[in-house]
């Protein structure tokens, strides 16, 4: 098995160039073909030739683990205060899932009605 750090590939200066670090959609364009780095070097989970065989399991899973928790436990902002919706400004979209910039504190208990399932 190998594993690559698509973050490191995508922003490698030496594949892509000095503006690797930077959200540049019209590199991808065809009149751009001869200024990018190969098509393998874009390493991307979710489309491409790189698709991932195990997306749909990987998304079940996901869908599982958030039924269980929205099924038996309550969330809330922690302190009490109002739900804030995360930035994620600062993560580069075009490499990597979208991080939040701050933590996201909330505290968890479990719901009432299902403390013997």
């Amino acid at each position: 098995m190998l594993q690559m750090p698509s973050r490191v590939v995508h922003q490698d200066v030496g594949l892509w160039g000095a503006d690797a670090g930077e959200f540049e959609p019209r590199r991808f364009l065809a009149e751009n073909r001869g200024k990018r780095a190969k098509d393998v070097c874009f390493r991307a989970f979710g489309g491409g030739k790189t698709l991932c065989p195990g997306r749909h399991f990987a998304t079940n899973e996901v869908l599982a683990v958030v039924a269980v928790f929205v099924a038996r436990l309550e969330m809330r902002v922690a302190g009490g205060g109002e739900w804030v919706m995360p930035t994620g400004e600062g993560t580069n979209v075009a490499a990597v899932v979208m991080e939040p910039d701050g933590d996201v504190e909330v505290e968890v208990s479990g719901r009432e009605g299902v403390e013997g399932v």
